[in-house]
């Protein structure tokens, strides 16, 4: 069996990481700014909605980067062996599809995401396998086709040598089966 790891690129974490301070400065600025500038009566009406709005902003700065760091700490995986190929969403097992109905297995890369985009062989329904709930793969699958509408399944951050692995892989299979 193979097991292969994402992996997050430094330019993305880099590109989080300052959006993600940018948006935190703007958020405490504002908290520090209506503090030391509106007068008390001011901060009566418009100091709840004032802390909200700054705190908002600092949330939605360091989100996206705390998400990408704890894909370094628990990253997705795939799970190659003979028949399945296994897909791992943070450790947690999320579906799995026969190599066979596999037809093509590309790197995809944009400027906010990059992975492996799956094309199936049709008819696919017998082809996917899922190992956690409906509720669960739909809502990967719903972020995925958001992200990548072209493709069958899209799993993010693997790289090109995933890629060549996975197809040096469906061919041996083939070739052997």
């Amino acid at each position: 069996m193979i097991k292969l790891r994402s992996s997050i690129k430094s330019y993305l974490m880099k590109k989080a990481l300052f959006r993600g301070t940018f948006l935190a400065g703007l958020g405490a600025s504002l908290l520090f700014l209506s503090y030391m500038m509106m007068p008390p009566s001011t901060l009566k009406l418009w100091g709840f909605p004032t802390v909200l709005i700054g705190f908002l902003f600092i949330l939605s700065g360091m989100i996206p980067y705390k998400r990408l760091s704890s894909l370094e700490t628990m990253p997705h995986e795939i799970h190659l062996d003979s028949e399945f190929l296994s897909f791992f969403l943070k450790g947690t097992p999320l579906f799995r599809v026969k190599l066979e109905f596999i037809s093509d297995v590309n790197y995809t890369e944009t400027k906010e995401i990059y992975g492996l985009s799956i094309q199936l062989k049709r008819p696919a329904h017998s082809a996917i396998t899922l190992l956690q709930s409906h509720q669960q793969f739909a809502t990967f699958t719903a972020w995925a086709k958001q992200k990548m509408p072209h493709v069958d399944l899209f799993l993010p951050y693997f790289s090109k040598n995933t890629e060549e692995e996975i197809k040096n892989s469906i061919t041996y299979s083939v070739k052997w089966a």
